[in-house]
């Protein structure tokens, strides 16, 4: 069975339960579905953190039959990949332990970058990691986190100097963080995280200090093609779902599907989506 075969099965199976769940419990069970069966796997290094073997091909071709039955079992697939893949980068030996766990789902992965003052622009980064005499201290508010409210593991960008920024590894329940959920339009783990002068070891650092800009961009690049493919997954089930409905719903004595209009639009559809696909 292929990935995608593998990948639109658990899908298939799954989708109904999970959106019978409250929000965050559909996001666990996701992840534990994910995890059962080996697809995770695809989004994380092994513990020797050769983050070559992450093949963006394997995440596209994952994410397309994930997101045509649920929203949030594509999120929490690539969400493991997404805020472990600086650990894989830039992470030593003892920090790498986490990765096979994550690459389970035993661990809830999770990465920090954007700010109520910075999105796209992350040299607008203005969460503070100030050197102290046991490593560092960190105060600032990262919103729109996905994973934020249930994450074990998170990867966040802060500035170290006027001129530097870069990236830490915090477990969820650091002493001085505090988590928080919002609701978005589709079933999301996500929220806000406010460090209040959370201290954290030397060892917190992954990478070189001021490596963190270096690290985030190369996560986003490596899953950015991604992000095309899930769009992708979710086009087709609304082209599968137009189909059906025009095929069904009768109007002035035809169903939808025999006026010539509606069926330009469908056509319209199928050929976007096949341009796109081959983009991808």
């Amino acid at each position: 069975m292929s990935l995608a075969e593998r990948a639109h099965a658990l899908g298939a199976g799954a989708a109904a339960e999970l959106e019978a769940l409250p929000e965050l419990d559909a996001a666990r069970k996701a992840l534990a579905l994910l995890g059962s069966e080996g697809l995770l796997a695809l989004t994380v290094p092994a513990a020797n953190g050769d983050a070559s073997t992450i093949s963006v091909r394997a995440l596209c071709e994952v994410r397309e039959a994930l997101a045509y039955h649920s929203g949030m079992l594509d999120v929490m697939f690539v969400m493991q990949g997404l805020g472990s893949y600086a650990i894989a980068l830039g992470g030593t030996e003892n920090q790498r332990e986490d990765l096979l766990s994550i690459g389970r789902g035993e661990l809830v992965a999770a990465f920090a970058l954007t700010e109520p003052g910075a999105g796209s622009d992350l040299s607008s980064t203005s969460t503070r990691a100030e050197r102290t005499a046991h490593g560092w201290r960190l105060t600032g508010h990262k919103t729109f986190i996905s994973n934020a409210p249930i994450a074990d593991r998170i990867t966040l960008l802060a500035r170290t100097s006027d001129d530097a920024l870069s990236m830490f590894l915090l477990p969820g329940e650091t002493p001085g963080l505090t988590r928080s959920s919002f609701e978005v339009m589709a079933p999301h783990p996500i929220g806000d995280l406010h460090l209040d002068g959370v201290e954290l070891d030397a060892d917190a650092l992954l990478g070189e200090e001021g490596q963190g800009l270096d690290l985030a961009l190369a996560t986003l690049a490596r899953f950015r093609t991604s992000v095309a493919a899930a769009a992708n997954g979710f086009a087709a089930r609304a082209l599968d779902e137009s189909v059906r409905h025009l095929s069904t719903r009768e109007q002035f004595g035809h169903v939808l599907a025999k006026f010539q209009g509606l069926r330009f639009d469908l056509a319209e559809m199928d050929t976007r989506l096949a341009a796109s696909r081959l983009l991808v």
